[in-house]
């Protein structure tokens, strides 16, 4: 019991502090290594464009596996981020609006720079052909808060007496690839 007690006080300590990076090599002097302390990290940020980019991969990674007939053992060929994007992007399986793949690059090079450099700040610019994407796929949305397969289409088809047809989005969503859904 005491050790739970004790995991819990040092849990709520770390929770309390920022959290920290150790200092990184900036360069060589005479006398030693220049240390560059990283104060500027956004933790939060780095943290959620990390999760996306990962989530990303898993979703390629499973895309691949599940859009090739053949066994190919994709889990085993170890492939790296930008190598499963190019497989993807040469299966053409993904038209206009619903191709996501270059910001889906894009967002591996913003995770490049940052694995270059931790304590950059991103710009509006850097950040736009994320926003080019929401506004291709689901422009001027009236309610930001429908579910996406519903999100991705016009508003429901009306009886001629006003009132909404049942299935008002079936037969428009007919016309969404399944695998933009």
């Amino acid at each position: 019991m005491v050790w739970a007690v004790v995991w819990a006080n040092s849990r709520y300590r770390l929770m309390r502090t920022p959290p920290r990076l150790p200092p990184v090599i900036a360069g060589f002097k005479v006398q030693g290594v220049d240390w560059q302390p990283l104060k500027h990290v956004d933790f939060p940020f780095l943290g959620y464009l990390l999760s996306c980019h990962l989530a990303i991969e898993h979703y390629l990674t499973n895309f691949l596996t599940t859009a090739t007939p053949l066994k190919l053992g994709w889990e085993d060929a170890r492939l790296r981020f930008t190598q499963k994007v190019a497989l993807v992007e040469k299966l053409d399986c993904f038209p206009p609006p619903y191709d996501l793949l270059p910001s889906i690059k894009h967002l591996n090079t913003l995770r490049n720079r940052f694995a270059h450099k931790l304590d950059i700040k991103l710009t509006t610019e850097d950040l736009k052909p994320f926003a080019d994407v929401v506004e291709r796929i689901a422009p001027k949305r009236k309610t930001p808060n429908r579910p996406l397969k519903k999100a991705l289409l016009p508003e429901p088809v009306h009886k001629t007496d006003g009132t909404a047809h049942q299935d008002g989005y079936q037969e428009q969503a007919d016309n969404i690839p399944k695998h933009a859904i």
